[in-house]
């Protein structure tokens, strides 16, 4: 995670100068803004990048930080910590200088009026002398020095105020980083019960608007004091001109007031309103980037677009409220001078004074110098109450709970590295709380100990390692953790970043270490098969990678740690079995053999090389120690050990029964070795054979790409064959004498097992050195094939797997110096390098285009609205000036008339300049709000329709950013800026036109004075626009990354990484504010250039006036416009800058309304009227040439993939990682648009339907599942389609139910972000009742079980066969026993389907690649999974060719089987109750009578409240299950069994040949009439079908 800084959007934007850097500018440099010439100049020929940015230390953020923090610490131990003391002493010297400088800026600005009152003062002497100069009126050389000082005060005032300015703005910046930096650390430190509390859109609001307010209100911050001052010597100079009378405008003031008080109340109620609404809508776009896939997948676009748009809609309502109040504001702004200088004219001519010019247009002046502080100081008021308000907000974060971690960092300075010890701990998620989730805990371990978790879903299996990390807080007891821990998530935690930099986090780059973590995470075939190997950006969320390879990707980060204490979350659970198995072997018991290792597991048969297990069940630890213990107390291990499907039992049987409490004599172990070596190379001489096949039909396939990450575990189980002969079917592994060879061991004949708790048992035969067990971990990993055509890329299994530590194991590869593979990267990565799917964020060059403006205008409603708004402008500025004109003839009785008359027209003009105000305002305003609510949901409705290719490259902060950031622009900031821009720009030509009028002469000068501004401002605007575009763009990573740190918190601080997280935000915050001082300090260099070209433009008017022999009223309005022109000048011109900075928003946003989206969403008219009633009713799919590449320039996924289902079949999806399993699944939802090939759902091309339609009829089961923040009833059924007693049953059906029952809400439990507050397991069942919800004809899963305990995968199984009997599945497994007893399996490899048929039919090939997959997971494992696929396939047969009435029959047990789960081994010796109401002596007597073999029907009741029915047979056990009509069937076929007819064959084979045989004839005619209904069906599908080509 290196500094990442954002570069141009391609090569040709890159500059062709020489570039330039700014240095460390000089005091006479930074005081004219000197250092930013060459900036400027370089900015206007070519495109500016971040490097060229002025960079000064001031803006540091650590140092700032640092002086934060220290300041907030004293505030927090003073008992009553307030946050803004805090905030000021970061910069309490700055606000004082800047306070110094904004007093001589007010001075300066006095001097303007008061030289005009001489000036005017003068020429109305001339006029009454006739045009004489001199005698008692004041000489031309008098009023020209009276025009070097209205001249030189500009020149001492724009010094001071834009050296003022650019210093609040570092204040400001200084305090946003400050409290930015601040923010992000406390994240890292929250207790997890305030992360919960807190949204991540709320806490990214925190950072990106809460702390703007507090920078913002910093510019003008001084207004606070500086306005109340200048309003009172501003009334004072009044007072000398028009005496008394002033006091009557203060009235005036006075009475505005309160109103200006009661407006910017009502502003800052709405700011407060809109920012809940804000911040909810930016929460949910959070959740609808984040989960965009699931809503995809589901269909959900237009519902979600709903809910967002509902909560927009109120957005906008307020901000439509808020602009009546906005224009009330601007008309007090500008009608409260015009009202003031009415009452105080009027007053002061109806007293009988004289009214002369230079007293109406001295005090004109000062009534335009009132109006600023008498605006901007309510504005400030409302800036600064909002920045309170967010400073409060921030504090209240800052005082959130924190989790203990420091008191368990603490409690382990004590404890020897490696060791773990917990004593009655009892945890709570809830800081404070004394109801313990986790109770009565205590176990320790040592440094070579490997601690097994266990237990089922929500029992609190990952809880016990969150309490290890400091995740949860202790109520009691205590827990030490001594030395570094490395932790590997349930949910692997990837950030956007190389693979390389996800690996080693930050830590000091070490290549032979580096090498040994990612081949022992199974990683390199994975890196062969990525673009650019270990450099590949990963992207947003892990997009790029599967569930197993972001798994991976987080144990290689672990293993690179070289920690002291491994806490694995179920790691094994997202990966296929041979590369767990491969997994397990080479990492967790190789290379960390010597490291202290808790796992947490489902993965039940790797329980024997446990040196302790803790059984967990409701939150407690139900039981622990080694394996026989468990067993000894209840825990049925033996059975899930069997349903798990992998199979380690013979490796156990080698350690226990070689450790040194294990009676087996010298003799034995050399036998048992050299039977192991024979064994071995037996097996591996067939893997050879085997693996030289596959590879000859994969080259005659045309494959050339290496293979998955799975082949490099190939053969890792089934290579270790033990001589010596076992039974491990209940879980008890026995000690067996070696009999010389060609003998067989008594016990396999006999079929005895050892009695629990025996010497002989594995209690006491755990005591397995080191050596053979390194032994053992190289063997199984060393005989792993590489993969196909890519052997070099193995590192030596006997160097790696053998060693006792990673150190061991890099110091190994390091003496070797062994050519590293292509794909990886043994020197550190620039981050640069690292950006290749998501690139650095676009940004546009040159000018804002156009279309973006059009866009806008359009957006608003269009060209006659923009004139209508131009119209209204221009009467304005209209009014304006017959108003101030109106002074003049007034002053000269132009109409000799009365007092009254002019005083009646004066105040009449003024009241209309206040009402055409008010409607401009209220127009423009409802004109901004329109356009932005209009992008907003443009953009709201296209970022749904957009494909997943644009999620996967584009970060969800970016993504984001669009919807909070730039749409908070849109909404209250681009307006203001505009409608300011605006009126400078109508006032700037209305002064022009005015003094040109007057001076006659100065007309000429217009044109040059014009072509100087524009030159100046188009030198600039380039440079401003960049420097803007740099800013924006620095600020995405800001959001993204402290995203990611959010949804990582655990894994930073379990690995001790804070400070290098927070160091790598520092430097974007930097980053980001060295764009930001660069664009202010250019902006500074603007402003004074400007006032000194308003310095001329007034020098010059005034020596026209005097020179020009012009009219005193004239005069005076010249001099007044003149004054104002270089305030107009210069704050139109920094909003017409700002206007095009704040025009990248929108420009931003329209970028994002470019990208093509994907196919329409309705299905087309002519094609829905073709479509069969209720399609899909059957669920055939067919796929035909299926060719599949994710975006244009990648290589195909999918390559000519070709197959059938039936309607309601199972099928099993099996293959390596990146085989193509899951874009097949993307294919059938049209994810990602196929290119030749097509897909056919019931004899319907998929092409030719609406998206909506398509996706809202099928269902998916995703790997990763996601939760939305809401309630559990929105979770199952987000849009209230379903009825309570439905989603109970759903509920009940996953085995949730008693979870939520046992909720205080039930229903209506609080669910936060992202479901952090369920299980992994549980949120996967949340997924899997959804889906049971729908009911669709078509189902999809994609490993859903992964994340469940075998008890719960049974349960689940169960489920699914009886709620989606009638349901197409396709079915993604790691697991194998889950599709053992599918109707088919497909096997795919790169792209391709090699194999293709009913799991017993593919298993019947010696050479297959599904055999390989299944001989993997272990000799014992494989003869059961074997035993699954052939009774299946029994079943099957059974069904298509016995008579149609006992097919029928069968059918229905089928059904019942399938209901429980067929083919599920029984813990041999596990005895229950009888199935018949007969004695246990008499089944006994009968079943032996029967079969001679003392086989025993028997039944058990576990712990889910199932009831199965189990036969136990030295010949192989199987297992049965349904409801009572079944239990009678079982009971009939065991009592009338004959002798030896179920002798050698399993259970299921001997039902189903009995039904065969023995079916009512009854039965015969339904089923002849079902079967005859189903071909009609078949041959119904295959007409449309065949048409339909």
């Amino acid at each position: 995670m290196g500094k990442q800084q954002p570069e141009a959007l391609d090569e040709g934007s890159r500059p062709s100068a020489p570039p330039i850097k700014i240095g460390n500018p000089s005091f006479f440099s930074k005081l004219f803004f000197l250092f930013i010439d060459p900036l400027i100049r370089y900015g206007h020929r070519t495109t500016l990048q971040p490097e060229n940015l002025y960079t000064p230390d001031v803006v540091l953020t650590d140092r700032v930080h640092g002086v934060f923090e220290a300041a907030w610490q004293r505030e927090l131990k003073s008992g009553r910590p307030d946050i803004r003391k805090a905030v000021v002493a970061n910069s309490l010297g700055g606000l004082i200088f800047t306070g110094l400088l904004y007093a001589v800026s007010l001075a300066a600005q006095l001097v303007g009026p008061m030289m005009l009152n001489r000036i005017v003062g003068g020429l109305q002497c001339w006029a009454r002398q006739g045009g004489q100069k001199g005698g008692q009126c004041p000489t031309a050389h008098d009023l020209y020095y009276f025009v070097i000082a209205i001249s030189l005060a500009p020149l001492v005032q724009s010094l001071a105020e834009n050296q003022m300015q650019f210093q609040l703005n570092v204040v400001g910046l200084k305090m946003r980083n400050g409290l930015m930096a601040a923010i992000y650390r406390k994240c890292l430190r929250l207790s997890n019960s305030a992360l919960q509390s807190e949204s991540t859109g709320r806490v990214v609001t925190l950072m990106s608007n809460d702390a703007q307010k507090v920078q913002d209100v910093m510019l003008a911050i001084h207004t606070l004091w500086g306005a109340p001052a200048l309003i009172i010597v501003i009334l004072v100079l009044l007072y000398q001109q028009v005496g008394w009378s002033t006091f009557v405008g203060f009235g005036i003031a006075v009475l505005y007031s309160p109103l200006s008080t009661k407006v910017s109340g009502r502003l800052i109620h709405f700011r407060r309103s809109l920012m809940q609404w804000t911040d909810a809508r930016v929460g949910l776009m959070n959740e609808v980037v984040n989960s965009i896939q699931m809503i995809k997948f589901y269909a959900w676009e237009s519902s979600f677009k709903a809910a967002v748009m509902e909560v927009r809609a109120k957005e906008a309502g307020i901000l439509k409220r808020m602009i009546w109040w906005q224009a009330l504001f601007t008309m007090l702004l500008f009608s409260g001078p015009v009202m003031m200088a009415v009452a105080v004219f009027a007053v002061y001519a109806a007293t009988g004074h004289v009214f002369s010019p230079a007293t109406a247009y001295t005090s004109l002046a000062l009534f335009n110098l009132l109006r600023l502080p008498l605006a901007f100081l309510p504005m400030m008021v409302t800036m600064l109450i909002n920045a309170l308000v967010a400073l409060n907000r921030i504090g209240d974060f800052l005082t959130k709970s924190e989790s203990g971690l420091a008191a368990l960092r603490s409690a382990a300075e004590g404890m020897p590295a490696g060791h773990i010890k917990v004593e009655g701990g009892d945890f709570t998620w809830e800081a404070g709380s004394s109801e313990a989730s986790l109770t009565g805990v205590t176990f320790s371990a040592a440094p070579g100990s490997l601690t097994m978790v266990v237990g089922s879903v929500g029992s609190g299996k990952s809880s016990v390692l969150s309490a290890l990390i400091g995740q949860m807080e202790r109520v009691k007891g205590s827990v030490a953790v001594g030395g570094r821990v490395a932790y590997v998530a349930q949910s692997a935690w990837i950030v956007n970043d190389s693979v390389q930099e996800n690996v080693i986090m930050g830590e000091a780059f070490e290549p032979a270490q580096y090498r040994v973590a990612v081949d022992v995470a199974q990683l390199l075939p994975d890196l062969e098969m990525l673009p650019n190997g270990d450099a590949t950006e990963i992207g947003d969320r892990g997009v790029t990678l599967s569930g197993g390879q972001k798994q991976r990707v987080s144990i290689a980060r672990a293993v690179y740690a070289d920690a002291d204490v491994y806490l694995l979350d179920d790691p094994l659970s997202a990966v296929d079995s041979h590369v767990g198995r491969a997994l397990f072997e080479r990492c967790i018991r190789g290379v960390l053999s010597d490291k202290t290792v808790v796992l947490v597991t489902n993965a039940l048969q790797y329980l024997p090389y446990a040196d302790n297990v803790l059984w967990m069940e409701g939150g407690r630890v139900r039981a622990q120690g080694k394996y026989q213990d468990l067993v000894d107390v209840g825990l049925n291990i033996a059975e899930l050990v069997h349903l798990e499907g992998q199979d380690s039992s013979e490796e156990a049987d080698d350690e226990q029964q070689h450790g040194s409490g294990s009676e087996v004599d010298g003799t034995e172990l050399w036998e048992a070795a050299r039977a192991l070596h024979s064994d071995d190379h037996d097996e591996h001489q067939q893997q050879q054979q085997q693996q030289q096949q596959q590879q000859s039909s994969l080259q005659e396939a045309g494959k050339a790409a290496e293979a998955g990450s799975s082949s490099s575990s190939a053969g890792g189980s089934s290579s270790v064959s033990t001589p010596l002969s076992t039974d491990t079917s209940n879980g008890v592994l026995a000690t067996i004498t070696a009999a010389p060879a060609g003998s067989q061991p008594a016990a396999a004949a006999t079929g005895q097992l050892p009695r629990p708790g025996s010497a002989s048992s594995l209690q006491q035969q755990r005591g397995f050195s080191k050596q053979h067990r390194s032994a053992s971990s190289s063997k199984l990993s060393g005989s792993a094939a590489a993969p196909l055509g890519s052997s070099k890329m193995r590192l030596p299994q006997s160097d790696i797997a053998s060693a006792g530590s990673v150190k061991e194991a890099s110091l190994r590869v390091a003496s070797q110096a062994a050519a590293a593979p292509r794909s990886l990267s043994m020197v550190r990565l620039a981050a640069e390098a690292n950006r290749n799917l998501t690139g650095v964020e676009a940004r546009e060059k040159g000018n804002v285009s156009g279309g973006v403006i059009a866009t806008y205008v359009a957006a608003g409603g269009g060209l006659l609205i923009a004139a209508w708004v131009v119209l209204m402008m221009a009467a304005e500025q209209g009014a304006r000036v017959f108003t101030d004109t109106w002074l003049g003839f007034w002053a000269s009785n132009a109409f000799h008339q009365g007092v009254w008359f002019y005083i009646g027209i004066y105040a009449a003009l003024g009241i209309t300049y206040s009402l055409i105000t008010f409607f401009r305002t209220l127009r423009f305003m409802y004109t901004t709000v329109e356009a932005a609510v209009t992008l907003h949901n443009r953009l709201l409705q296209h970022m749904l329709r957009l494909p997943k290719a644009f999620f996967d490259t584009n970060p969800a902060g970016r993504i984001l950013n669009r919807f909070s950031r730039d749409v908070e622009t849109m909404d209250s900031v681009l307006n203001q800026s505009l409608i300011q821009f605006s009126n400078c720009f109508a006032a700037y030509l209305a002064i022009l036109v005015v003094i040109a009028v007057s001076t006659k002469w100065f007309g000429i000068a217009i044109v040059p004075l014009t072509v100087i501004y524009v030159i100046i401002q188009r030198y600039y605007i380039p440079s401003a626009r960049e420097l803007q575009r740099i800013e924006s763009i620095t600020r995405s990573p800001i959001y993204s990354k402290f995203s990611e740190a959010l949804a990582g918190v655990a894994t930073i601080r379990a690995y001790r990484r804070e400070a290098y997280f927070a160091a790598a935000s520092d430097q974007l915050m930097e980053l980001n504010a060295y764009a930001f001082v660069t664009q202010r300090a250019a902006a500074s260099w603007l402003a004074m250039r400007l006032d000194f070209m308003g310095l001329v433009i007034l020098t010059c008017a005034a020596v026209l006036c005097i020179s020009g022999n012009i009219s005193p009223g004239l005069a005076g309005l010249c001099l007044v416009y003149a004054l104002d022109l270089t305030r107009y000048l210069k704050h139109g011109t920094a909003m017409a800058s700002k206007t095009e900075s704040d025009f990248n928003s929108v420009e931003r946003v329209v970028q994002y309304l470019q990208p093509a989206t994907e196919a329409p969403e309705e299905t087309a008219p002519e094609v829905a009227a073709t479509l069969p009633a209720g399609w899909p009713a059957a669920g055939a799919i067919s796929v035909r040439d299926l060719k599949l590449r994710y975006r244009p320039g990648l290589p195909l996924v999918l390559r000519g993939v070709s197959f059938e289902v039936s309607p309601g079949e199972k099928v099993g999806l099996v293959g390596r990682t990146g085989s193509g399993k899951s874009s097949l699944l993307l294919a059938l939802f049209r994810m990602v648009e196929v290119e030749p090939g097509s897909i056919l759902i019931d004899g319907v091309d998929i092409r030719s339907l609406g998206l909506k339609q398509l996706r809202s009829q099928m269902s998916i089961i995703p790997q990763d599942p996601f939760m939305f923040s809401g309630s559990v009833r929105s979770n199952l059924d987000p849009f209230s389609s379903y009825d309570e007693p439905d989603l109970w049953r759903v509920l009940d059906a996953v085995g949730l139910k008693d979870t939520i029952v046992g909720l205080s809400d039930k229903l209506d439990a609080r669910v936060v972000d992202g479901g952090n507050n369920f299980s992994q397991g549980q949120k996967q069942l949340f997924c899997m009742a959804r889906a049971m919800l729908r009911n669709s004809r078509v189902l999809m899963l994609d490993e859903a079980t992964a994340s469940v305990d075998p008890e719960t995968d049974r349960l689940i199984q169960a489920a699914i066969r009886s709620v989606f009997t009638a349901t197409t599945m396709l079915t993604i497994a790691h697991r194998l026993n889950t599709i053992m007893d599918a109707d088919r399996v497909l096997v795919l490899d790169q792209g391709l389907l090699l194999e293709n048929g009913e799991p017993h039919a593919l298993l019947q090939q010696q050479s297959g690649l599904f055999t390989g997959m299944v001989e993997q997971t272990g000799s014992s494992s494989s003869a059961y999974l074997r035993d699954v696929a052939r009774e299946a396939s029994y079943t099957r047969a059974a069904t298509r060719s016995v008579p149609s009435g006992s097919a029928m029959h069968l059918h229905r047990l089928r059904q019942q089987q399938h209901s429980m789960v067929i083919g599920r081994p029984a813990p041999v010796g596990l005895v229950g109750e009888p199935v018949s109401e007969d004695s246990e002596e008499e089944q006994q007597q009968q079943g032996g009578a029967a079969g001679g073999g003392g086989r025993m029907f028997s039944r058990n009741r576990s712990e889910l409240g199932l009831t199965r029915y189990t036969a136990q047979d030295p010949m192989g056990s199987a297992y049965l299950g349904g409801g009572a009509g079944f239990t009678r069937e079982l009971s009939l076929l065991q009592r009338n069994a004959e002798a030896g007819a179920l002798q050698g064959m399993g259970l299921a084979a001997a039902v189903t040949r009995r039904l065969s045989a023995d079916a009512e004839s009854a039965a015969e005619a339904d089923a002849a009439d079902a079967a005859e209904e189903q071909q009609q069906q078949r041959a119904a599908a295959g007409r449309v079908s065949h048409d339909r080509a």
